[in-house]
């Protein structure tokens, strides 16, 4: 019997169902799961000893329906009618249409999902089984598969300084990681901060001056040194005090003033008697008799035996 120039009708799921094997034709199936969905290539070899065969427009493949696709499917048996299969397309091609796109990995990742049309192209790259990301600060060990490794390390000094390029847990002389400037992944890096030794004071006291620069410590703090203030252009007027209206200023804990009372200049010795009792009078610069030492006898401010 030979198959006439009618249109045939390929219909995989008839012969699959009933098991017909046609004498005159021979089927070929095969069936590849690519994602979600099932496709089916039905390879039709027919052989004819006098008449020629039908042309690619006369064929049609049949469509496959569900019981809960019949709207589909209604007056439309042959499912492809209006878009037959090319056949003119190379293995290649094919393989590319159906999403088989891919034809090499990375280093270190495997092919998964080939085409049965051509072995050389496949679906996905993956990482061997176990493979993970590391995040810091734990580094890939090894080769890498993309992003992927076999086993992770710490390594806190790395992860730290990735973090800030500042961040060191050797400081100078000094100074200390700051604790409230140190490293997430390892408290003991961080940035340097100034211990202040020396600074002891936070505010700068009455009668004093600083002494340099200010320093600013661990605590965000700034701490200063402090010397007496000199109060340069003004002068100690002892127990005189000074003049009316004069300016003062304070030098540690002594009042200078920028002008001194009037001296009564009662100092009349440099240095004071043996025989008599003295005070010394600051603005003069000179002792005064005040009275006579013991065994001694005041003559006209002039003490004796």
């Amino acid at each position: 019997m030979f198959i006439s120039r009618q249109k045939a009708v390929i219909t995989a799921a008839l012969c699959l169902a009933v098991g017909i094997s046609p004498t005159d034709a021979r089927a070929d199936n095969s069936v590849i799961k690519s994602d979600k969905q099932l496709v089916y290539t039905l390879h039709t070899h027919l052989y004819a000893s006098s008449q020629s065969l039908p042309s690619p427009d006369e064929i049609q493949l049949a469509a496959v329906c569900f019981v809960t696709d019949m709207s589909e499917c209604e007056d439309n048996i042959f499912g492809n009618s209006s878009n037959p299969p090319d056949y003119d397309l190379n293995d290649a091609e094919r393989c590319r249409k159906e999403g088989y796109t891919l034809t090499s990995c990375a280093a270190g990742e495997t092919p998964e999902g080939f085409c049965i049309y051509n072995k050389a192209y496949f679906a996905r790259c993956v990482c061997p089984s176990g493979y993970k990301t590391c995040e810091p600060p734990y580094y890939g060990v090894g080769a890498a598969c993309g992003d992927k490794y076999a086993s992770c390390e710490e390594d806190t000094e790395r992860a730290c300084e990735e973090l800030d390029s500042e961040f060191t847990d050797t400081c100078q002389d000094g100074w200390k990681v700051d604790p409230n400037d140190s490293c997430k992944y390892d408290p003991t890096y961080g940035k340097c901060c100034n211990l202040c030794s020396g600074y002891d004071y936070t505010t700068i006291p009455n009668g004093y001056v600083q002494d340099g620069e200010s320093c600013l410590d661990c605590d965000g703090q700034t701490k200063y040194k402090v010397i007496v203030n000199p109060c340069d252009g003004f002068q100690d007027c002892g127990s005189m005090g000074g003049a009316a209206g004069a300016e003062t200023c304070q030098s540690g804990n002594t009042i200078k003033y920028d002008n001194c009372k009037p001296c009564p200049n009662l100092g009349t010795y440099t240095s004071c008697p043996s025989s008599s009792v003295c005070e010394y009078e600051d603005c003069s610069g000179l002792w005064y008799a005040t009275g006579c030492k013991s065994g001694y006898t005041d003559y006209c401010d002039y003490c004796a035996m």
